[in-house]
């Protein structure tokens, strides 16, 4: 009978041992076609160093075209008269106290220059208090940077009618007004 046990033990771990052996192989398999459907679903990109096409060509000088054809539509706009000034409206973006101090941003769309001046201008009652600074031009607007006043410039606690206003020598104008509260 322990002659029995030893060859029943043999068997089972020869048994075990290749469970064992299939069950890797099976893995490796399995592991391996993953890895195959991943790259095929994600090709890797590569970069075409040949010449250009003539449809590439084409499509290059097609817009080389249009910009020449914007900036003549630019260039031959009607100048304003002499002494007037575009009307823009200016965009408050943010206002806010934060701590002690109230700052107010925004831009100002449809213009693209430079020297101009954006005034933020808080009203409470007869009471104004205004601060500027220079604008800042953009990729296609112009900003207007942070202007800060110290909480302790209000006079009164309560709520403050603030409007941004732009001016330069050939655009002005005034956003529409907004309240912040001063506590």
């Amino acid at each position: 009978m322990i002659k029995n046990k030893n060859i029943l033990k043999k068997y089972l771990i020869i048994l075990v041992s290749a469970l064992l052996i299939v069950a890797v192989i099976i893995l490796i398999h399995f592991n391996q076609n993953a890895s195959d459907q991943a790259s095929s679903s994600n090709p890797k990109e590569t970069i075409n160093l040949d010449p250009p096409t003539q449809e590439d060509a084409k499509r290059v000088e097609a817009n080389k075209e249009k910009n020449v054809a914007r900036d003549e539509a630019i260039k031959n706009q009607p100048s304003l008269q002499p002494g007037t000034k575009k009307t823009v409206n200016p965009t408050i973006t943010y206002a806010g106290l934060y701590g002690n101090v109230v700052e107010v941003g925004g831009y100002v769309g449809g213009i693209f220059e430079d020297g101009g001046t954006c005034t933020s201008t808080f009203i409470q009652d007869s009471t104004i208090l205004s601060k500027s600074v220079q604008a800042v031009k953009n990729i296609n607007s112009v900003d207007c940077p942070v202007m800060s006043a110290q909480k302790n410039e209000f006079i009164k606690n309560g709520k403050w009618s603030i409007t941004l206003s732009y001016d330069s020598s050939t655009a002005n104008g005034k956003s529409d007004a907004r309240e912040i509260e001063i506590k």
